[in-house]
């Protein structure tokens, strides 16, 4: 077991011990029977990228810190949102983000030369599903997650015929946890959740700590920090230009600090 997945397994251990204890200790505390809407557009993950890609017979580590990824954005956009009604709800979170830079390869066709390059990463991430409160602060949560990691590499030798090179896969992945959100003063709720999963993914994880301010009852700034990791496990073969199916692999793990305003309605 990893350590990645050790911290995962961790924090839902930890996150479900406080929440059975809330649980235990306040059965009746439950919402009400109106509806309440939250949403948080266009949030800002300050997203690092650690981990290592395969392809083909090809082990390529993978590190990107939050700096470099700012330098090389191309394009983002971020959506979540949540509903409820009394002790059920629902959730969705939308995740993108493009990556790209200008790079210099060595391409060996018949000797060694050096071709200019672009390569862009997209990263696609998109959850959905439900929850069940047992309290007004704790609920057991279910659903679906995918990833989506798309490489493309454009290169360009004078004379020389390179092909662009493109491999895409969404994985789709059932996912469980627990979410735990108390009210520590009138303006401030922590936010807490921890899940995980499997299915195209061999194992997929996430786990939020967040503090949220009220400024106005319809409206708040959260911070926190958020983690999510996925790994593919056995080699799959990928199509990649030219229809050719390529071996690959991925074992990622996204970290870093959040940074959200946050919207509500029905409280």
């Amino acid at each position: 077991m990893t350590s990645r997945i050790r911290w995962a397994v961790a924090a839902l251990a930890v996150v479900a011990g406080l929440g059975a204890a809330r649980v235990e200790a306040q059965p009746a505390a439950v919402s009400g029977g109106g509806w309440e809407v939250s949403i948080a557009p266009l949030y800002l993950w300050a997203s690092e990228l650690d981990g290592a890609m395969t392809v083909g017979p090809r082990n390529v580590p993978i590190f990107m810190d939050f700096g470099t990824a700012v330098k090389n954005l191309s394009a983002t956009f971020t959506f979540d949102a949540e509903v409820r009604k009394g002790r059920w709800g629902a959730f969705a979170d939308l995740g993108f983000v493009r990556l790209g830079t200008d790079t210099e390869y060595d391409v060996i066709r018949p000797g060694r030369l050096t071709a200019k390059g672009r390569v862009e990463l997209d990263n696609l991430i998109f959850e959905t599903g439900g929850a069940a409160w047992l309290t007004r602060d704790f609920a057991v949560i279910g659903g679906v997650r995918t990833y989506t990691f798309s490489p493309n590499v454009t290169l360009g030798v004078a004379d020389i015929d390179l092909r662009e090179v493109e491999i895409s896969k969404t994985n789709v992945d059932a996912i469980a946890g627990v979410t735990w959100r108390p009210k520590l003063s009138p303006r401030l709720t922590l936010l807490t959740r921890a899940d995980m999963g499997a299915g195209q993914s061999d194992f997929t994880w996430s786990g939020l700590v967040a503090v949220e301010y009220h400024v106005k009852p319809a409206f708040g700034l959260l911070v926190g920090y958020k983690g999510l990791g996925i790994d593919t496990g056995d080699p799959r073969g990928l199509a990649a230009a030219g229809g050719l199916s390529v071996p690959t692999t991925y074992d990622v793990t996204h970290y870093g600090p959040v940074f959200a305003g946050t919207f509500h309605w029905g409280r």
